[in-house]
């Protein structure tokens, strides 16, 4: 049996076709041209898919088209993975589960099963998306909740759509003064609001971390996912586990 594993998020999707356990390469695309890229990945595969599973965090009108036109494109049943109080020896932390980003459900059920099948272990998932979530779990798969912040693309974005003045350094700048890898402070508008948005996200990282240590003790481990965790990890001091496809991969266990 073929499947189609899809993690559809607010700019950027990934998917994977998942056969007798094994996996294909995890490609990444544009969420809006998420059915073409799969198409073009293999031509041949939509023909033999048995079923397409994906979680998705876009608005509702949104999904409900994505999850019209898989179906089209590839004749098959699509199921929309949604957050529940409890799945695979998970329980959800949220009074109504369905609040609680699907995203975060999955990549917590993912984690709970994959990377530690019965060791008893708390665990935190933090995950590097459009916003930075994190979330954890005694060592009995209860979730304890978390917390969240926007990440440095919409600091940014909301520092040049409210600051006419920062708006306006960063037009006539243009994107030649844009990075710097080895700088630790700005000289233009963008370096500043660039390297000031990392310092809110490792800052904001490193002290969950002390807060869940407070919580679960130092045997909690701590896993990063999601799309901007390389930008990240290597600015934290704290030793963390890069798994960046734990979501996608993660669908698999929610195939039956």
């Amino acid at each position: 049996m073929n499947y189609l594993l899809i993690d559809t998020g607010n700019s950027f999707s990934k998917f994977v076709f998942y056969t007798s356990q094994q996996y294909s390469v995890v490609t990444r695309c544009e969420t809006s041209a998420l059915v073409d890229s799969i198409i073009r990945f293999n031509p041949n595969q939509p023909d033999t898919l048995t079923k397409i599973i994906l979680v998705s965090v876009v608005d509702d009108n949104t999904t409900r088209k994505l999850l019209a036109d898989l179906n089209t494109a590839f004749a098959t049943e699509v199921i929309q993975v949604k957050t529940a109080a409890t799945a695979y020896g998970v329980s959800c932390g949220y009074q109504n589960p369905a609040l609680l980003g699907a995203d975060r459900w999955v990549a917590l059920v993912a984690a709970f099963n994959l990377l530690q099948p019965g060791a008893k272990q708390p665990l935190m998932v933090i995950d590097c998306g459009t916003v930075l979530t994190v979330d954890m779990l005694d060592k009995e798969g209860q979730h304890l909740g978390g917390w969240m912040m926007p990440s440095s693309k919409l600091m940014r974005q909301c520092l040049s759509s409210e600051s006419a003045a920062i708006k306006h350094g960063l037009e006539q700048e243009g994107h030649a003064q844009a990075k710097n890898n080895s700088a630790r402070t700005g000289q233009s508008t963008l370096q500043c609001i660039e390297l000031g948005g990392q310092l809110a996200e490792t800052g904001f990282i490193e002290q969950c971390i002390r807060q869940g240590r407070d919580i679960c003790g130092e045997s909690l481990r701590i896993i990063v996912s999601g799309g901007g965790a390389e930008n990240i990890i290597g600015m934290l001091s704290m030793p963390v586990e890069h798994k960046p496809d734990l979501v996608v991969k993660g669908l698999a266990l929610f195939i039956e």
